[in-house]
């Protein structure tokens, strides 16, 4: 195995899994007044909360970097690397996730593709192709080392 240049793994805000239970909360109040008190609306919405609180509690985001380029997962389902001689430039940037992308998560938008779990920094990878990678990133300048130094490693190769 090559050891990694890089290594990060990023978790989903506490926040924003509080929130996201807090609104199922709400909105299983609001059915529950305008429904009365079913059993199965009770059980079905009770089940939904308890699994949207554990699938965000569980999903993350994992970045690596070797000398043979960069891998990223995400959720434990989408996973996709990316060849260092594929790379042809990378940029630390800070970005908005909502106006950019939508959103956190595998996002697609005019300015291309996003892996994104949490906060507005990352690194911006353009492909030979001319297609464009946000990578999000805790350590956004640690990333882009990383990165810049597995280019460079290519090029002597």
């Amino acid at each position: 195995m090559v050891d990694p240049l890089f290594e990060e793994s990023q978790r989903v805000s506490s926040v924003v899994v509080l929130v996201m239970i807090a609104i199922l909360a709400v909105v299983s109040a609001l059915l529950l007044w305008k429904f009365g008190s079913r059993g199965r609306i009770w059980i079905s919405l009770g089940a939904a909360t308890v699994f949207v609180g554990v699938l965000l509690a569980f999903m993350h985001m994992r970045t690596t970097v070797t000398q043979d380029g960069v891998t990223i997962s995400l959720f434990h389902v989408f996973s996709t690397s990316i060849p260092a001689d594929t790379i042809a430039a990378t940029e630390a940037i800070e970005y908005n996730p909502l106006g950019d992308f939508g959103g956190w998560g595998l996002r697609f938008g005019p300015q291309g593709r996003a892996y994104s779990i949490r906060g507005d920094e990352g690194v911006q990878l353009t492909l030979n192709d001319g297609r464009k990678i946000l990578i999000g990133s805790q350590r956004p300048d640690a990333l882009h080392r990383a990165i810049q130094a597995t280019r460079a490693a290519d090029r002597v190769r």
